[in-house]
This record gives C-alpha cells, sequence and structure tokens, in this order.
C-alpha cells in the first residue's frame, strides 16, 4: 500500500523534501552532470520532473512509465521542457546519437541484469559521441550503517547492487565508466553509487 501510494506525484515529492532529497539533487548536477547552457538533456525514468529544477536552460526531455508522474511534471514545468509517457525498455526512438548528457536518477535499481542492460544500451545509443550517462542509485555495501541497509531492503526497487555490481553492469556498453560513492547527504543515513558512463569520440 505504502509503495502504491509514492506512485502519486505530490507523494513522491513531499517524501522526498522529507528525507532531504533536494540537497542530493543538487549535489549530482552539480558535481556529476555539470549541465551548460544549450545541452540537450534525456532524463531516464524523470519521475515528476524533479531534477528539471536543477538543469541549467537547454533542450530537455524526461520520460517514465507512470502516467501520473508525467501529468504531474508537464503541469508544473510547461515551457521548461517536454515530458513523454513511455517505458524505458520500449523508448528505442528518442533520437539516436542527439543527446549530450543523459540522466539516471533512481532508476537502476528498479531493474533486473537484462532491463539494466537495455537501459544502458537505450543511453548509449542516445548520446552524441563524447557524451555522458550519469546515474545514482542506493547500494549495499561492507560495514553498512543498519538504517540505510534497510533502507535499500524495503525500497521499491528489488534490484539494489553493490558499486561494483553497478560499475560491471555499466561496463558491458560503455567503454570509460567511473564509480563514486558520495552524493550529498541524506536526512538518514544512506549509501550511494553514481556512475559516470562515457560514449567514446569518434576518431578522425
Amino acid at each position: 500500500m505504502f509503495f502504491r501510494i509514492l506512485e502519486v506525484g505530490w507523494v513522491y515529492d513531499l517524501l522526498g523534501k522529507i528525507i532531504g532529497a533536494k540537497a542530493v539533487r543538487q549535489y549530482f548536477v552539480k558535481h556529476y552532470v555539470c549541465p551548460k547552457p544549450g545541452l540537450r538533456i534525456l532524463d531516464i525514468g524523470c519521475g515528476p520532473g524533479s531534477m528539471v529544477t536543477y538543469l541549467s536552460d537547454g533542450e530537455y526531455l524526461g520520460i517514465d512509465a507512470n502516467p501520473k508522474y508525467i501529468k504531474r511534471a508537464q503541469r508544473r514545468f510547461p515551457g521548461k521542457g517536454k515530458f513523454l509517457c513511455c517505458s524505458i525498455l520500449n523508448a528505442i526512438e528518442l533520437g539516436r546519437c542527439s543527446f549530450d548528457v543523459a540522466i539516471g536518477f533512481g532508476i537502476l535499481h528498479h531493474l533486473d541484469d537484462k532491463e539494466a542492460f537495455r537501459l544502458f544500451q537505450l543511453a548509449f545509443n542516445s548520446l552524441k559521441p563524447g557524451g555522458r550517462f550519469v546515474t545514482l542509485d542506493g547500494c549495499f555495501r561492507d560495514k553498512q550503517h543498519f538504517i540505510a541497509y534497510w533502507m535499500n531492503r524495503l525500497d521499491r526497487g528489488k534490484y539494489v547492487r553493490t558499486l561494483e555490481e553497478y560499475a560491471t553492469l555499466a561496463r558491458q556498453v560503455f567503454p570509460n565508466v567511473r564509480s563514486f560513492d558520495y552524493c550529498g547527504r541524506l536526512n538518514l543515513p544512506f549509501d550511494y553509487s553514481v556512475l559516470i558512463c562515457e560514449k567514446a569520440t569518434i576518431s578522425t
């Protein structure tokens, strides 16, 4: 029942405020996404558009399979970008090699290994040469605080992994993957996996 409630956009946003997700998103965008005006940004699993506020002006496309999230995003951010309701696993024709940055904020831990592989393929195919796919998810780690451990165990996503497991999945598709374990602090103990997956430039 609780997880069903989170499918409502304003409930999702309210929970984010309570646990301090704003600071985490700000850190994620500033230190890992590093947006610049004019970039084309693809937000995969955009939810109710929570990331839009923190991005520089540019061309933005957010996709999510939840129609309630997409409707809320469209109401909140008219003129800030486009929001498309579709399954990330079927979103093939988003514009091949046309985005500078792709974002996957809190999406990988909802996908099994086969689905995650297809997600990385989607991001790779959507990016321009030299583009990057930046992800954030909760993770398991050694000597983890018990609150962080149980937050991951009780998460809606059933595929929380270790930092190494996330990175191993990414390297099946992307030639250059960097992994980080810090993205600011929530109001509760939590551990992060951040990946920056870079698509190689075309050599001349």
